[in-house]
């Protein structure tokens, strides 16, 4: 059983799982080490998802550091695998993958944004750099904000924050099936508001002041 601590605003969480943490300086070669672990394991015939932070850096382990390979190699981001969300076609990889050993790469957004991991108990996980884990955004949404804020529904947490959670009209805005480019501006933190990864808060004096004022910038606290 490992303790990981979890943000400021929760107490810590138990996660039934073993953890392994390799931590080396830039430069000294983590992803040629992780990449050959992970062949290791493929090759024996087990599965295995590599995390990294970027289509680049997926491109050039794959081309790299795995190369030709007697299993398969499957790259899942934007740029591949076909049309639709590719979060969804990740989960659906997970859910129809036969026996056998292969290795699968995907983004830090990607794997965060899947709506479930089926049979997870038969995957090694890689994650290659830490993942990030809170974040700040500042908006000014005087005018705008309606956007967002109609489909939000402010918690009080204590007397400087609120703790932003979503109605039904939230996964829309996140999804932006429509592409509108005023939705796409805040689909960032409405993917965050809605995703069971994240908590999110915003201050409370500056989302009271855009339904009083409509004068202040609302500042999105992402944690």
């Amino acid at each position: 059983m490992t303790i990981i601590s979890h943000p400021i605003f929760s107490t810590p969480k138990e996660i039934m799982t073993l953890i392994q943490y390799l931590c080396a300086i830039c430069g000294a070669g983590k992803t040629r080490v992780l990449a050959r672990y992970a062949k290791h394991l493929a090759r024996d015939g087990a599965k295995v998802l590599i995390v990294q932070k970027t289509i680049k850096l997926i491109i050039a382990t794959i081309r790299d550091e795995i190369g030709a390979a007697p299993f398969s190699v499957t790259p899942f981001h934007c740029d591949k695998n076909g049309t639709g969300n590719v979060s969804v076609r990740l989960s659906q990889h997970f859910k129809n993958t036969g026996p056998g050993g292969e290795i699968v790469v995907t983004t830090h957004e990607t794997f965060a944004h899947m709506p479930y991991f089926e049979g997870k108990a038969k995957w090694h996980v890689i994650v290659d750099e830490i993942p990030q884990i809170d974040d700040t955004e500042c908006f000014n949404l005087s005018e705008t904000h309606s956007i967002i804020s109609e489909r939000l529904k402010p918690i009080e947490f204590n007397e400087n924050w609120y703790h932003l959670q979503g109605n039904d009209g939230l996964e829309a805005l996140a999804k932006n099936p429509s592409r509108d480019f005023l939705w796409d501006q805040l689909k960032g933190p409405a993917r965050k508001i809605a995703s069971d990864h994240w908590d999110v808060y915003a201050i409370r004096q500056n989302y009271d002041a855009l339904s009083r004022a409509h004068q202040a910038p609302t500042r999105l606290a992402q944690i």
